[in-house]
């Protein structure tokens, strides 16, 4: 509910504070007074389109700020939660909303302090509160919410639910059908140029570490007539030729041996000429075998030349490593064989959304036809609402179209229907305010006032369900009296036993209904005209009342009169 409203600047509304109650808060004042003015400030802090004209004459910006109480609305203070509009340890408490706008249209909006979009706060408002009577907020003006009555008159709410999840399973069970086909696409588009890559890598015979052992080859055989040469030579002079390396270690080892006899601490040495003598004769064997490995007839240098090269050629292509070329002939032929894999897949994906799509027809329509068995009884009792309101000859009808928007799916008997955001359905109501005439759909109303009390019948019947927490109503009165404005005043009394009803009234019997009274008046002086809004209670009541009853200055049988309605429905209430 709206537990305050706090109003700087707006129009002739200099600085105002209002305190409502929870149950049917009226608003009287004499014509021209700012009633209206006081719920355009209303539908200025939940985000009605304005112009920096509303801002008062002698300030340089206008400030409303609204603050509601959701304690008593767990539902709606969930919703807020799941929107991310509310933070959870804000939800059991309540909600402030502020909307400021300067000189030259600058305009800045608050949600419980920190900065948001003028979009949030109109769905926010729209959430909070439900106007009636000027349509920049009426949910009844809405032909696509007309379902949404239905629903909860019926208590279709879980079955509804159940339809929205089923359609979202089968979205999404098409949006897998959709990938998985594209993927078979591209694995079609291409299959030649994988079977092409194969062929061409597993016609090389790659080995792994080939292209190393190549290359290792091709670097001894480049050079090998120097090699031999080199070797040749060095075999010579270590141990083949006259005066080698071998030859002099000998003679130089028998002098040694000589010297030993003369003088034994020089026998270690002679095991050091064993050794070297030792060392020189390896190394020429080593040389000898390098050497005679080399088969310059025997070797074809361009074959392996060629090998290297269409290795090379494969590495610079795939941007591989041998290895790694081995590991992508084998990803090729699993993707040829996942290809199949994925038909059989997209076949199970499709039977499943299949399936999906019967179920979601088939509880679509008993949801139709669940909704169209509830409207007979709906438009009878809202019939009988508006008709009891003043509507002499009023006819109401719930009026049932094809969705036209939505995913086409087949029934288990073979129809093929549209499953749009709420079924099945396309729901609007048609209305009939005078006798005579066709029904027409309820946005065609020109009466603010018919609308009002259309919205009053409905709200009547869906006390119990509506999740709304503040009913706005304007206008409700117009062109009623006597016995329908006190039936009006009940069924004002009767929803707002369940919600906050705030309501602008011309009629007696309409003000004294209300829980918290309210009145607008204007003030002039010092060349300039204020709005001031408080509470009335006692003699002051009893007196707008009666001014309401006789005019400006109630005669004394106004005042009794009104006095006597006063505690009629003071009586009435408890």
């Amino acid at each position: 509910m709206l537990r305050k409203l706090t109003v700087h600047g707006y129009a002739i509304i200099d600085d105002v504070s209002v305190d409502l109650s929870s149950g049917l808060n009226i608003l009287t004042g004499e014509t021209g007074a700012g009633k209206s003015i006081i719920l355009g400030t209303l539908g200025f802090v939940l985000g009605d389109r304005v112009s920096d004209d509303i801002i008062g004459k002698r300030s340089d910006s206008c400030r409303v700020e609204a603050v509601f109480d959701l304690s008593a609305l767990g539902v709606l203070g969930r919703r807020l939660v799941e929107a991310e509009v509310l933070k959870q340890e804000d939800a059991a408490s309540g909600i402030t909303l502020t909307r400021e706008i300067s000189r030259g249209g600058r305009s800045r909006c608050r949600l419980n302090g920190e900065a948001v979009p003028v979009k949030t706060l109109k769905a926010v408002g729209d959430m909070l509160v439900d106007f009636h009577g000027q349509h920049e907020h009426q949910l009844l003006l809405k032909s696509e919410r007309h379902v949404d009555f239905i629903d909860a008159f019926a208590g279709l709410g879980d079955r509804r639910d159940g339809v929205a999840a089923l359609r979202r399973e089968f979205a999404d069970l098409g949006k897998q059908v959709r990938n998985l086909e594209d993927d078979i696409r591209q694995a079609e588009s291409r299959r030649d140029l994988t079977r092409f890559e194969i062929d061409e890598l597993a016609g090389l015979n790659l080995i792994e570490g080939e292209d190393e052992k190549i290359e290792s080859q091709l670097r001894v055989l480049e050079h090998a007539e120097k090699i031999i040469e080199l070797g040749s030579e060095a075999i010579e002079l270590a141990y083949d030729g006259d005066g080698s390396a071998t030859q002099l270690l000998a003679r130089a080892r028998d002098a040694l041996e000589k010297l030993a006899s003369l003088n034994p601490d020089l026998e270690p040495l002679l095991e050091n000429l064993d050794s070297a003598e030792v060392a020189v004769k390896e190394v020429a064997e080593d040389l000898r075998s390098l050497v005679s490995r080399i088969d310059l007839e025997g070797s074809d240098l361009e074959a392996m030349r060629e090998r290297l090269a269409q290795i090379e050629r494969a590495k610079r292509k795939y941007g591989e490593t041998v290895p790694e070329l081995l590991a992508r002939v084998e990803r090729l032929r699993n993707s040829l064989d996942n290809r199949e894999e994925m038909k059989a897949l997209l076949s199970e994906l499709r039977q499943k959304r299949e399936e999906k799509g019967t179920r979601l027809a088939d509880e679509a329509l008993e949801l139709s036809a669940a909704r169209k068995k509830a409207s007979k009884k709906f438009d009878k009792l809202v019939e009988q609402e508006i008709r009891s309101l003043g509507i002499e000859g009023g006819a109401f009808k719930v009026v049932f179209e094809d969705a036209e928007d939505g995913d086409k799916v087949r029934t288990s008997g073979g129809k093929t229907v549209v499953v749009g955001d709420s079924g099945v359905d396309q729901v609007e109501f048609f209305v009939r305010t005078n006798p005579g005439e066709n029904l027409l759909p309820l946005r065609r109303i020109a009466s603010g006032g018919e609308i009002s009390r259309v919205m009053l019948a409905l709200k009547s019947i869906l006390a119990e369900v509506d999740e709304v927490g503040t009913l706005v109503f304007d206008e409700i009165d117009a062109g009623i009296g006597g016995g329908t404005a006190d039936t009006v005043a009940i069924k004002l009394r009767q929803v707002a036993d369940s919600r906050q009803v705030i309501c602008i009234t011309h009629l007696p019997q309409i003000a004294v209904a209300g829980n918290l009274h309210l009145k607008v008046e204007k003030a002039s002086g010092a060349g300039r005209t204020r709005a001031m809004v408080g509470a009335v209670e006692g003699k002051a009541r009893i007196e707008e009342v009666a001014r309401m009853i006789d005019g400006r200055k109630p005669s004394g049988s106004a005042l009794t009169h009104a006095e006597e309605i006063l505690n009629k429905a003071h009586k009435r209430k408890a």
